[in-house]
């Protein structure tokens, strides 16, 4: 991969900035500490791998809704251009789209998911984001990563960028087959056991055969016996249902008769109830006309009573229009004396405000000191004139201000509206309203109309009583008539009852022998399942003896087949060996591990004079009983071999540097990962000398063709003059600007 574009919109720092080292070998970025260089490179790590430092909302610029980040990089001789960006509109959305270069357009790559794009992505580079900021870009603070890494995630770096997931992925395939095959035996060697468990069980069957056979004579035998009692006790039944036929006729006459005494006793319980009913009408039509006396009198006294409420009325509805008058005006007359007090208020305040303003921008001009302008020496007063023009603004807000505060037409009326207020109180009181005499008045008027609807009432009841005495006479009638009839009835009842009691005891024998039909039939039911029972289990049995002769042929064929199983799941097991970690894989990191070791060397001998690093596979088991596959790094100087963090800073960078380097070196070398791009991010913690050297490296592994991109991103001058393009990062009012220095 050759980096070719970063084309950053709304990321961080930067507000649209699109940069493309064109055709430099080893290009420097260089600016002040927080002018956005690493910025671009969180841009290029976003892109392809979603990997910046920070959340993916955090990225998007102060004040906008949404960024993007393009990075165009060319791999194996074709342009291919990685999109990816946020919006924070609708509760935020990503997206990622992957393209190729087709002629003058592009051709999209995208996937049907940002998952899914990706693992395409990841799938073209081979390689993940981890590796990617081992191997390419190594940011600032990271440089390190690969130096101080574990043993298991250095295996795991080199194993990717030397393409050893084939054998992984060979291995997980071997270890799949192999395990589907285990199980599937295990399975199978199961379903044997469940085999030979029921072929164990034939003797039992054919013994069951034997007891079902005993059991169907047995059955049929008691079946014939007891078909015989139920067809006596059937006949038996028959004779009592003749003898008991006459007494249906009998029993439904009683029936009949019962009846009639109970429609009779409604009937008089219903007279009984109009005669009840009738006696408290008179009762109340009695002290109706006993309670009407007066009403003349009272209704004589009721145009008077009238015109007295009338007039109490009148003065309580004047009384409420003029208190909702006064209370309204009242309110009105309030807001507008507040609204006045607020408008001098604030007046006031803005003000003293303006002339504060006006004050301190005057001593700020008075205040300033020309100086010389440093190009043609002329004495200059830097921000004079916004000063200026800032006062003469704040003086002409005074002046509009004016000296007095504002004043409304509405304002001039409120004393006079006070006075009106008061004339319409003193009218308030004059009326004099009183009203609990309105409420006694009303009390008054009302009796009397009660006393004198009373005159009505007393005809209707008059009319009432005799009604009620009618009927009073009717239902003595009535209810004499229901008794007679109910004495007949009553012992026509007698005579039906004596009648029926002479045939109970046929009654009786004909439920006994109910029974033991009931009983036969329950008998021979039984019979019947048990009949279904031995045949069943007569054929069940049988069945089962024919099964297990299917079963041990089946068992036979299985025997032979997990055999063959056994031998396939041993080859498996010898190839995931081979591929594992500690088998092809091993081997081949073993020997890429000197070539690893001389690039990193070469670059420490420059750097550190007299230092170097050796990379060991394998270490000692710490029982001493063999060893273990490792990836483990020993340091050496004049002073012996030490543990990395050991050393000062500056030789641990030193050593972290040529790691890292060297693994770049690596990279590009090997046909596996075709990153021929290295960026290296503020490689601080070295002295002059050191910056010296490592820059020339650089500018060796750049043009001599193992790395067709580097760049170089940092603070120090010294650094930025080897590259063959320096770009510097500064930042202006918008953001961050990118511009070729050199």
């Amino acid at each position: 991969m050759r980096l070719e574009r970063i084309a950053l919109h709304h990321f961080l720092s930067h507000e649209d900035t699109d940069w493309a080292p064109n055709g430099a070998r080893l290009v420097s970025l260089v600016g002040a500490n927080g002018a956005g260089k690493s910025s671009l490179l969180d841009g290029l790590a976003f892109a392809l791998f979603d990997a910046a430092r920070g959340r993916t909302d955090d990225l998007v610029q102060l004040g906008a809704t949404d960024m993007s980040a393009r990075v165009e990089f060319t791999f194996g001789g074709q342009l291919y251009a990685v999109e990816r960006g946020r919006t924070r509109k609708a509760g935020g959305k990503s997206y990622l789209e992957f393209q190729a270069r087709d002629g003058d357009g592009w051709r999209p790559l995208t996937g049907d998911s940002i998952r899914d794009t990706q693992d395409r992505i990841a799938e073209l580079l081979r390689m993940d984001a981890a590796t990617f900021a081992q191997a390419a870009l190594l940011m600032q603070g990271r440089l390190n990563a690969f130096a101080e890494a574990t043993a298991a995630e250095r295996k795991r770096v080199l194993g990717q960028v030397l393409g050893l997931d084939v054998w992984a992925r060979a291995e997980q395939a071997a270890r799949g087959r192999a395990r589907d095959l285990e199980a599937r035996t295990a399975a199978e060697r199961g379903q044997i056991e469940r085999m030979d468990e029921r072929l164990a069980d034939r003797g039992r069957l054919e013994e069951l055969v034997a007891i079902a056979q005993r059991d169907l004579g047995q059955v049929e035998r008691d079946t014939a016996e007891r078909t015989a009692a139920r067809d006596a006790i059937t006949s038996a039944i028959a004779a009592l249902d003749a003898k008991l036929a006459a007494g249906d006729a009998q029993r439904a006459l009683l029936a009949q008769l019962e009846a009639r005494v109970a429609e009779l006793a409604g009937r008089y319980r219903e007279a009984q109830g109009r005669k009840t009913t009738a006696g408290q009408a008179v009762e109340r039509a009695r002290a109706a006309i006993a309670a009407g006396e007066g009403a003349a009198a009272a209704a004589a006294a009721l145009p008077d009573a009238a015109a007295e409420l009338g007039r109490l009325e009148a003065l309580r509805d004047e009384a409420a229009s003029l208190d909702e008058t006064i209370r309204t005006r009242r309110e009105a007359h309030a807001a507008a004396s507040a609204n006045r007090r607020e408008a001098t208020a604030a007046w006031q305040a803005s003000r003293g405000a303006a002339s504060g303003r006006v004050d301190e921008l005057t001593a700020a001009v008075a205040a300033l000191v020309p100086t010389p302008c440093p190009k043609c020496g002329t004495p200059v007063t830097p921000g004079r004139d916004d000063l200026v023009r800032r006062r003469d603004d704040a003086s002409r807000i005074l002046r509009e201000l004016g000296d007095t505060p504002p004043s409304k037409p509405g304002w001039m009326r409120l004393e006079v509206e006070a006075t009106q207020i008061g004339r319409l109180e003193a009218r308030r009181r004059e009326l004099g309203h009183d009203p609990a005499a309105l409420s006694a008045a009303l009390t008054e008027i009302r009796r009397l109309e009660a006393l004198a609807a009373r005159a009505d009432a007393v005809a209707d009841a008059q009319a009432s009583l005799a009604e009620a005495e009618t009927a009073i006479a009717a239902a003595d009638d009535e209810m004499a008539r229901i008794t007679r009839d109910g004495a007949a009835a009553r012992a026509a009842v007698v005579e039906a009852q004596r009648a029926l009691e002479a045939l109970e005891p046929f009654r009786e024998e004909r439920a006994a022998r109910t029974e033991d039909l009931a009983a036969a039939e329950q008998a021979l039911r039984y019979l019947g399942a048990r009949l279904r029972q031995a045949q069943e289990a007569a054929v069940h049995a049988s069945a089962g003896i024919a099964a297990l002769d299917q079963v041990g042929a089946e068992r036979e064929a299985l025997a032979a087949a997990i055999a063959a199983l056994d031998a396939e799941v041993g080859v498996l097991r010898r190839l995931v060996a081979a591929f594992g970690v500690t088998g092809i894989p091993a081997r081949i990191i073993e020997g890429v591990l000197p070539e690893l070791e001389a690039h990193a060397n070469e670059l420490l001998a420059d750097l550190r004079p007299g230092m170097s690093l050796a990379i060991r596979a394998q270490r000692a088991k710490k029982d001493g009983s063999g060893v273990v596959e490792a990836l483990d790094l020993v340091v050496r100087d004049d002073a012996g071999e030490r543990p990395l963090a050991l050393f000062s800073g500056g030789e641990r960078m030193s050593v972290s540097l040529a790691l890292a380097v060297g693994l770049s070196r690596l990279v590009a070398r090997r046909a596996g990962t075709a990153i021929r791009t290295l960026v290296i991010d503020e490689p601080d913690g070295l002295d002059a000398d050191a910056r010296r050297a490592f820059g020339q490296a650089l500018r060796v592994l750049a043009h001599r063709g193992e790395l067709e991109r580097v760049v170089l991103v940092s603070h120090h001058e010294d650094l930025a003059d080897v590259a063959d393009e320096v770009y510097r990062v500064s930042k202006n009012g918008r953001g961050s600007l990118v511009e070729l220095v050199s």
